[in-house]
């Protein structure tokens, strides 16, 4: 055999195995990316304040009654900022079970249709996002404030609530 033709039957299984490399490297990279932006599921330490979003959650207790016949037990506001600017507004109204949301979910589609950016449903929690037009003239500072004193009316309850019993 030729010197020429050992040459390029190795280049051909060169080519095969890096064809096959970069095939096998392409698909773990793809199973990566699949892993990271695999949406998590909601749960409670979603609703924390952090370097990104403020988080008000407000009992039902808290909020005017709705008219429809599904009352969330809490409501969660998660404004979402940058530097002293709101990026991004989204209310989870959370119910008891994902049935009882279910079933809210459609009365509140029929009353509210239009009036937000977006609604979804996600296991026990209806999402609402809010239009720009809603948040623009807020400022992070100003939400910051109003988390605190709302912690602070919360904490002033579990006093009386104490001093009750």
């Amino acid at each position: 055999m030729s010197t020429k033709s050992k040459t390029k039957r190795r280049d051909n299984h060169f080519g095969i195995i890096g064809g096959c490399c970069v095939a096998v490297l392409a698909v773990i990279l793809i199973v990566i990316a699949v892993i990271v932006n695999r949406p998590r599921p909601i749960d409670d330490s979603f609703f924390v304040s952090d370097g990104t979003k403020y988080v008000l959650s407000l009992d039902s207790d808290d909020v005017e009654d709705a008219e429809g016949d599904y009352s969330p037990i809490k409501t969660h506001l998660v404004y979402f900022y940058s530097d002293d600017d709101i990026t991004g507004l989204k209310i989870y109204y959370e119910y008891a079970d994902a049935e009882e949301a279910s079933n809210a979910y459609g009365q509140f589609i029929e009353e509210n249709d239009g009036e937000y950016k977006e609604i979804s449903r996600e296991s026990k929690y209806i999402i609402l996002v809010a239009n720009e037009a809603d948040y623009d003239e807020v400022k992070a500072s100003d939400i910051k404030k109003q988390i605190e004193f709302m912690d602070m009316i919360n904490r002033m309850r579990s006093i009386d609530y104490e001093a009750e019993s």
